[in-house]
């Protein structure tokens, strides 16, 4: 693909902001580094999308780009002018990383896991006190993984905690990763031989609650809700069942991954709207109750019909003028879905791959090669298949908004499609991230 450019723009309260002339497959992830604010890709994060700076930030830049120069250029340029993307250095490209994987992924990731990942990418940005916040939150889960290392071995589990901890000693200040993994030699036992014969028939939920009976359905818009936390078996299935309830009233019910969600802040803060599908205009809205393993609202349906409505799921901290259900909308909804996912097997592939490259009895390697086959397939037809939807798309498109706003999604999609077609070396900073090898192992 050609070489990406950005345009300049500057805003009343002082700030410069290039923007790439391109959309994201994922996002874009929005996060701050050394005083700068950074936008990714999350399905290639080492491609920028936007950066943010003010005039003091011009002696920034070593820290976060490949250019030191390009900081200075983007602070001393005019509104309108054009530069070509920059180029991350690898620790903040690894702390995009972690933050796409916190965003995005669809496995079955350990929250306190999650949260030790993102005290590194705190620790990667400059942020010291940040890190040490997260460090302190996730203080058992640490632990748990230090317990199941000296446990089950698995070396390279132990190496991203050893790269971690050197970004911030706070997170083992007696040592305690350096002695478990002293500990660890190449190879591994039969705990690991459990892992990778079972994965690889694996879905992404790991919970199944079937739908009420005569239930229709739709599909969650999985950019409204936090991460990870309903069940998804795939961009296709629906995971939003609805049946009627006497002649006017709708349930509307999703199921969340793990009951000890039900009862969570995220879960106490969602509701259900329901729009006209033609218009997107809002019907009517109620807030979620928990039942068993779902969450459940019951909608007034306005004497509209039950197949003439959309309903989306939306957390508490989404303002509903920001929730936009216009068909476009919706299909659009449907091919972020099917990216999510292709982007996810990629990973988890990857991941299976990283845990056993050690291993030493064939028959590990033979499971492993199966699994990720299973992954890298899954990657490769989502993907082709979410590029399929959006060229479909434009060729009915008339508003040249719309048109480039699509355009640039497929852009992305492009980039997604080259990245799960292909692989990345094991010290590369896009690797798989400590909670993704954790997932993997079963632990």
């Amino acid at each position: 693909m050609a070489p990406i450019t950005g345009s300049v723009e500057r805003s009343a309260d002082g700030l410069i902001v290039w923007r790439a002339h391109t959309g994201a497959a994922l996002g874009p992830v929005a996060f701050d580094a050394h005083n700068l604010g950074l936008g990714v890709d999350a399905a290639d994060p080492s491609c920028v999308l936007t950066v943010v700076a003010d005039d003091s930030d011009r002696d920034s830049g070593a820290t976060c780009f490949t250019d030191p120069g390009f900081l200075t250029a983007l602070v001393d340029a005019p509104t309108g002018a054009t530069l070509p993307q920059p180029q991350l250095v690898d620790e903040i490209a690894r702390a995009a990383t972690i933050h796409a994987v916190s965003r995005f992924h669809l496995g079955d990731l350990d929250p306190g896991i999650v949260t030790l990942d993102e005290a590194h990418a705190a620790a990667l940005c400059g942020d010291m006190d940040g890190a040490r916040g997260r460090y302190l939150m996730a203080t058992s889960s640490m632990e748990e993984v230090l317990d199941d290392l000296a446990e089950n071995g698995g070396e390279s589990i132990a190496e991203e905690l050893e790269v971690a901890v050197a970004q911030c000693p706070a997170m083992d200040p007696e040592n305690a990763i350096a002695t478990v993994a002293s500990a660890i030699v190449d190879g591994q036992d039969a705990r690991w031989s459990e892992m990778v014969l079972s994965i690889h028939q694996e879905e992404l939920a790991t919970t199944f609650s079937p739908p009420p009976p005569n239930a229709a359905g739709d599909f969650l818009d999985l950019s409204l809700l936090p991460p990870r936390l309903m069940r998804f078996t795939g961009p296709d299935e629906h995971d939003l069942a609805l049946r009627m309830i006497g002649d006017d009233t709708v349930e509307a019910s999703a199921v969340v991954r793990d009951a000890i969600y039900t009862s969570s802040s995220e879960a106490a803060g969602l509701f259900v709207i329901a729009v006209e599908r033609a218009t997107g205009e809002l019907v009517s809205s109620a807030p979620c109750e928990a039942s068993g393993m779902r969450m459940v609202a019951l909608l007034w349906l306005a004497e509209h019909e039950l197949d003439d409505l959309h309903f989306l799921m939306v957390t508490l901290d989404v303002p509903l003028d920001e929730v936009s259900a216009r068909p476009l909308d919706v299909r659009l909804a449907q091919v972020d879905r099917a990216c999510r996912h292709a982007w996810t097997n990629h990973r988890r592939g990857r991941a299976i791959l990283t845990l056993v490259n050690s291993a030493t009895a064939p028959e590990l390697v033979d499971a492993a090669g199966h699994a990720v086959a299973h992954c890298r397939q899954q990657a490769d037809d989502w993907a082709a298949n979410a590029r399929i939807e959006l060229e479909d798309i434009l060729l009915h498109l008339q508003s040249p908004d719309h048109q480039k706003l699509v355009a640039d999604f497929r852009e992305g999609v492009l980039r997604l499609q080259e990245l799960v077609a292909g692989d990345f070396a094991p010290d590369s900073p896009i690797r798989p991230t400590l909670a993704e090898l954790h997932a993997e192992t079963g632990w």
